[in-house]
C-alpha cells in the first residue's frame, strides 16, 4: 500500500512538472508570435510606405469561391456567378 501511494505521488509530481514545462513553452511561443506580428505590422512604417501594410489584390488571395445562390464554384476574380449571374 505504501509503495502504491509513493508511486502515485511520483506520477503526480511528474505530471505537474510536465504541465508547467508545457505552459512555459506555450507562453514563450505566444510572446514570440506577438513580437513577430508587431514587427510585421511596423515594417511598412519604418520604410515610409504609408500607414497600412501592403495587401495583395483580392483575386490573388481568394482562389475558388462558391456562389451563395446556386452553389456553383468559380474563380474569386469574377464579380458575378457565371451560372446564375448573382453578384458576389
Amino acid at each position: 500500500m505504501v509503495e502504491e501511494s509513493t508511486l502515485m505521488l511520483w506520477l503526480l509530481i511528474a505530471s505537474v512538472v510536465l504541465n508547467l514545462i508545457t505552459m512555459v513553452f506555450v507562453i514563450i511561443l505566444f510572446g514570440r508570435m506577438r513580437d513577430l506580428k508587431r514587427s510585421l505590422q511596423q515594417e511598412p512604417h519604418a520604410k515610409g510606405e504609408g500607414a497600412a501594410p501592403k495587401q495583395a489584390a483580392p483575386s490573388t488571395l481568394g482562389g475558388i469561391v462558391f456562389c451563395r445562390h446556386c452553389g456553383t464554384q468559380h474563380d474569386s476574380s469574377e464579380e458575378v456567378c457565371p451560372n446564375c449571374k448573382t453578384p458576389r
